[in-house]
């Protein structure tokens, strides 16, 4: 084999040795399908002046009970705040996935408050934790309010997403997700 064939064959398989395995199930970076199903098994009351429905450890919970270090979820519901809603028990088709994160302390927009701490990289510095969220966009014909289901965890810069378990352990029996076509 000559230097010109051997250069040509090195070249044609450095794609086939760079390509990864998509993400299992079992991965921080897998993608829910669009066209999943996710069940909600009960009615979720939708607390007067909010639009989410919190879970964690396969309960509901309060917005202020809700352990940022431990994963959760939260739907969320439009409409009316002066008035509490329900989300009724029912089918939601996954119509989108998404995964970013952000400092801890910031909000939707990106603005936030920082701690004042007594010492750059304390152990009240905030700056170094992160929130990973992962978000589901959710349709369904009978409840169209009914936009998003959002996980979480707050962890440290080397943490990762929720994984589809911890999705599953956070929903419980409250509510239950169907992979479909992945």
């Amino acid at each position: 084999m000559n230097l010109r064939t051997f250069l040509l064959l090195a070249v044609a398989l450095v794609p086939v040795g760079c390509r990864t395995a998509p993400p299992t199930q079992s991965s921080p970076y897998y993608r829910i399908p669009a066209g999943s199903l996710l069940t909600v098994h009960q009615s979720l009351p939708v607390p007067t002046g909010s639009s989410h429905v919190y879970l964690q450890g396969g309960k509901v919970v309060d917005a202020n009970a809700v352990s940022r270090f431990y994963p959760s979820c939260a739907f969320k519901a439009m409409g009316p705040l002066d008035s509490s809603r329900t989300i009724e028990a029912g089918e939601f088709q996954v119509s989108g996935f998404n995964q970013f994160r952000r400092p801890f302390g910031l909000d939707a927009d990106g603005r936030g408050v920082r701690v004042a701490s007594l010492a750059w990289g304390g152990m009240f510095d905030q700056s170094r934790e992160i929130v990973f969220i992962t978000v589901m966009g959710l349709r369904s014909s009978q409840q169209p309010d009914v936009r998003d289901l959002t996980c979480k965890v707050t962890t440290d810069p080397l943490g990762t997403f929720v994984t589809l378990e911890e999705i599953r352990q956070a929903l419980g029996p409250v509510a239950s997700i169907e992979i479909q076509g992945g």
